[in-house]
Protein backbone atom coordinates (compact mmCIF):
# COMPACT_ATOMS: atom_id res chain seq x y z
CA UNK A 1 0.00 0.00 0.00
CA UNK A 2 2.78 2.42 0.96
CA UNK A 3 4.47 1.29 -2.07
CA UNK A 4 1.37 2.38 -4.21
CA UNK A 5 1.18 5.56 -2.61
CA UNK A 6 4.66 6.48 -3.47
CA UNK A 7 4.68 6.09 -6.96
CA UNK A 8 1.08 8.00 -7.55
CA UNK A 9 2.58 10.70 -5.32
CA UNK A 10 5.98 10.44 -8.25
CA UNK A 11 3.73 10.30 -11.22
CA UNK A 12 1.81 12.94 -9.59
CA UNK A 13 4.87 15.47 -9.10
CA UNK A 14 5.89 14.27 -12.76
CA UNK A 15 2.70 15.34 -14.50
CA UNK A 16 2.75 18.45 -12.91
CA UNK A 17 6.50 19.15 -14.20
CA UNK A 18 5.50 18.12 -17.58
CA UNK A 19 2.64 20.49 -17.31
CA UNK A 20 4.75 23.08 -15.98
CA UNK A 21 7.63 22.71 -18.88
CA UNK A 22 5.03 23.77 -21.51
CA UNK A 23 4.39 26.90 -19.60
CA UNK A 24 8.04 27.97 -20.29
CA UNK A 25 10.26 29.15 -17.15
CA UNK A 26 11.18 32.67 -16.07
CA UNK A 27 14.15 34.51 -17.77
CA UNK A 28 16.59 34.28 -14.48
CA UNK A 29 18.09 37.42 -16.24
CA UNK A 30 14.30 39.31 -16.55
CA UNK A 31 13.45 42.03 -14.61
CA UNK A 32 9.67 41.23 -15.62
CA UNK A 33 9.08 39.36 -12.48
CA UNK A 34 6.57 40.42 -9.44
CA UNK A 35 8.82 41.57 -6.50
CA UNK A 36 6.34 40.87 -4.12
CA UNK A 37 4.07 38.61 -2.41
CA UNK A 38 1.41 38.48 0.04
CA UNK A 39 -0.11 34.99 2.28
CA UNK A 40 -2.71 33.91 4.21
CA UNK A 41 -1.89 30.38 5.80
CA UNK A 42 -3.89 28.27 7.65
CA UNK A 43 -1.67 24.59 8.97
CA UNK A 44 -2.24 22.54 11.53
CA UNK A 45 0.15 20.09 14.22
CA UNK A 46 2.34 23.02 14.97
CA UNK A 47 5.20 23.53 17.99
CA UNK A 48 2.24 25.01 19.77
CA UNK A 49 -0.06 22.76 19.89
CA UNK A 50 2.65 19.54 20.54
CA UNK A 51 3.30 22.00 23.60
CA UNK A 52 -0.27 21.99 24.76
CA UNK A 53 -0.93 18.31 24.41
CA UNK A 54 2.33 17.29 26.35
CA UNK A 55 1.69 19.44 29.10
CA UNK A 56 -1.83 17.74 29.84
CA UNK A 57 0.20 14.51 29.25
CA UNK A 58 2.14 15.49 32.16
CA UNK A 59 -0.23 16.98 34.09
CA UNK A 60 -2.43 13.67 33.55
CA UNK A 61 0.26 11.85 34.44
CA UNK A 62 1.67 13.77 37.70
CA UNK A 63 -2.23 13.46 38.58
CA UNK A 64 -2.41 9.72 38.43
CA UNK A 65 0.74 9.38 40.70
CA UNK A 66 -0.74 11.87 43.58
CA UNK A 67 -4.35 10.09 43.36
CA UNK A 68 -2.72 6.52 43.99
CA UNK A 69 -0.93 8.06 47.02
CA UNK A 70 -3.66 9.62 47.96
CA UNK A 71 -5.17 6.48 47.99
CA UNK A 72 -2.68 4.40 49.61
CA UNK A 73 -3.33 6.63 52.78
CA UNK A 74 -6.95 6.19 52.64
CA UNK A 75 -8.28 8.90 51.01
CA UNK A 76 -10.20 9.75 48.08
CA UNK A 77 -8.31 10.99 45.13
CA UNK A 78 -8.77 13.62 42.73
CA UNK A 79 -10.51 13.58 40.00
CA UNK A 80 -11.58 15.50 37.17
CA UNK A 81 -12.38 15.69 33.46
CA UNK A 82 -11.13 18.29 30.95
CA UNK A 83 -12.88 20.19 28.24
CA UNK A 84 -10.28 21.11 25.91
CA UNK A 85 -11.10 23.33 22.90
CA UNK A 86 -9.54 25.65 20.52
CA UNK A 87 -8.75 26.62 17.00
CA UNK A 88 -7.76 23.52 14.92
CA UNK A 89 -4.51 25.14 13.55
CA UNK A 90 -2.35 28.47 13.24
CA UNK A 91 -3.53 31.06 10.97
CA UNK A 92 -0.99 32.89 9.75
CA UNK A 93 0.16 36.09 7.31
CA UNK A 94 3.71 36.86 5.75
CA UNK A 95 5.02 38.88 3.17
CA UNK A 96 8.09 37.10 0.93
CA UNK A 97 10.49 39.32 -1.35
CA UNK A 98 11.83 38.55 -4.79
CA UNK A 99 15.29 38.88 -5.06
CA UNK A 100 15.15 36.42 -7.56
CA UNK A 101 12.45 34.62 -9.97
CA UNK A 102 13.51 31.81 -7.67
CA UNK A 103 14.80 32.97 -4.04
CA UNK A 104 12.41 35.31 -1.55
CA UNK A 105 12.92 36.42 1.70
CA UNK A 106 10.07 37.87 4.14
CA UNK A 107 8.17 37.20 7.33
CA UNK A 108 5.47 35.10 8.51
CA UNK A 109 3.33 36.41 11.71
CA UNK A 110 1.02 33.48 13.35
CA UNK A 111 -1.59 32.81 16.19
CA UNK A 112 -2.54 29.88 17.86
CA UNK A 113 -5.33 29.86 20.70
CA UNK A 114 -6.58 27.23 23.09
CA UNK A 115 -9.07 27.31 25.80
CA UNK A 116 -9.47 24.45 28.39
CA UNK A 117 -11.92 23.83 31.49
CA UNK A 118 -11.05 21.71 33.82
CA UNK A 119 -14.14 20.46 35.87
CA UNK A 120 -13.23 18.74 39.66
CA UNK A 121 -16.10 16.14 41.13
CA UNK A 122 -16.19 18.95 44.46
CA UNK A 123 -17.62 21.25 41.62
CA UNK A 124 -14.75 23.29 41.74
CA UNK A 125 -13.67 25.00 38.31
CA UNK A 126 -10.72 25.83 36.52
CA UNK A 127 -9.97 27.75 33.29
CA UNK A 128 -6.48 27.98 31.54
CA UNK A 129 -5.94 30.11 27.97
CA UNK A 130 -3.27 29.65 25.86
CA UNK A 131 -2.32 32.28 23.54
CA UNK A 132 1.01 31.59 20.75
CA UNK A 133 1.81 34.55 19.03
CA UNK A 134 4.77 33.68 16.52
CA UNK A 135 7.43 35.38 14.29
CA UNK A 136 9.27 34.10 11.83
CA UNK A 137 11.66 35.56 9.10
CA UNK A 138 11.69 33.22 6.02
CA UNK A 139 13.54 31.87 3.33
CA UNK A 140 12.60 30.22 0.12
CA UNK A 141 13.80 28.65 -2.63
CA UNK A 142 11.69 27.38 -6.33
CA UNK A 143 13.57 24.67 -7.74
CA UNK A 144 10.74 24.22 -9.94
CA UNK A 145 9.52 27.81 -11.21
CA UNK A 146 6.78 28.16 -14.03
CA UNK A 147 4.55 30.39 -14.68
CA UNK A 148 1.48 28.79 -13.25
CA UNK A 149 3.52 26.46 -11.04
CA UNK A 150 6.25 26.62 -8.90
CA UNK A 151 7.20 23.52 -6.44
CA UNK A 152 9.62 24.82 -3.65
CA UNK A 153 11.65 24.26 0.18
CA UNK A 154 11.94 26.64 2.63
CA UNK A 155 12.84 27.67 6.05
CA UNK A 156 11.74 29.73 8.93
CA UNK A 157 13.63 31.21 12.56
CA UNK A 158 11.54 32.74 14.41
CA UNK A 159 10.35 33.05 18.28
CA UNK A 160 6.94 32.58 20.25
CA UNK A 161 5.55 34.41 22.45
CA UNK A 162 3.33 32.30 24.56
CA UNK A 163 0.61 33.69 27.11
CA UNK A 164 -0.92 31.28 30.12
CA UNK A 165 -3.80 32.26 31.98
CA UNK A 166 -5.12 30.32 34.78
CA UNK A 167 -8.11 31.17 37.06
CA UNK A 168 -9.37 28.97 40.12
CA UNK A 169 -10.70 31.25 41.30
CA UNK A 170 -8.34 34.12 40.87
CA UNK A 171 -6.31 34.95 37.66
CA UNK A 172 -2.82 33.94 37.40
CA UNK A 173 -1.06 35.19 34.21
CA UNK A 174 2.57 33.97 32.72
CA UNK A 175 4.37 34.71 29.78
CA UNK A 176 7.30 33.56 28.45
CA UNK A 177 8.89 33.47 24.62
CA UNK A 178 10.86 30.68 22.96
CA UNK A 179 12.87 30.05 19.65
CA UNK A 180 10.59 28.25 17.07
CA UNK A 181 11.30 27.18 13.68
CA UNK A 182 9.64 25.77 10.50
CA UNK A 183 11.07 23.40 7.65
CA UNK A 184 8.94 23.18 4.43
CA UNK A 185 10.82 20.47 2.73
CA UNK A 186 8.19 20.58 0.42
CA UNK A 187 5.95 23.14 -1.01
CA UNK A 188 3.19 23.50 -4.14
CA UNK A 189 1.66 26.59 -5.74
CA UNK A 190 -0.41 26.84 -8.53
CA UNK A 191 -1.52 30.31 -10.05
CA UNK A 192 0.23 33.64 -11.44
CA UNK A 193 -0.59 36.98 -9.32
CA UNK A 194 -3.73 34.67 -7.33
CA UNK A 195 -2.39 31.65 -6.31
CA UNK A 196 -3.25 28.47 -3.93
CA UNK A 197 -0.42 26.54 -2.02
CA UNK A 198 -0.20 23.22 -0.39
CA UNK A 199 3.03 22.78 2.42
CA UNK A 200 4.39 19.81 4.29
CA UNK A 201 6.51 20.50 6.99
CA UNK A 202 7.57 20.92 10.65
CA UNK A 203 7.21 23.74 13.02
CA UNK A 204 5.42 26.54 13.92
CA UNK A 205 2.99 27.27 10.90
CA UNK A 206 1.86 23.08 10.65
CA UNK A 207 2.40 19.69 9.33
CA UNK A 208 0.42 20.79 6.83
CA UNK A 209 -0.09 24.01 5.51
CA UNK A 210 -3.07 25.44 3.16
CA UNK A 211 -3.36 29.11 1.67
CA UNK A 212 -3.67 31.66 -1.10
CA UNK A 213 -0.95 34.23 -2.15
CA UNK A 214 -1.36 37.42 -4.32
CA UNK A 215 2.49 38.52 -6.45
CA UNK A 216 2.71 41.92 -7.26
Amino acid sequence: MKTKLFFSICAAFFLIWQTAEGQGYYNSKSEDYPKNEVHLEYGVVTTQSVAIRGRQLLSDISSAFLNAFIQELGYEGIKYTRDFRGTRGAVGLGYSRYLSPRWTVGATVNYHGFNTAINFDNGDQAFIKDRFYTFLLDTDYRWVNQPGVQLYSGLCLGATYWEYFYEKPSLTVSNHTFFNMQVTPIGIRVGNQIGGFFELGLGSNGLIVAGISGKF
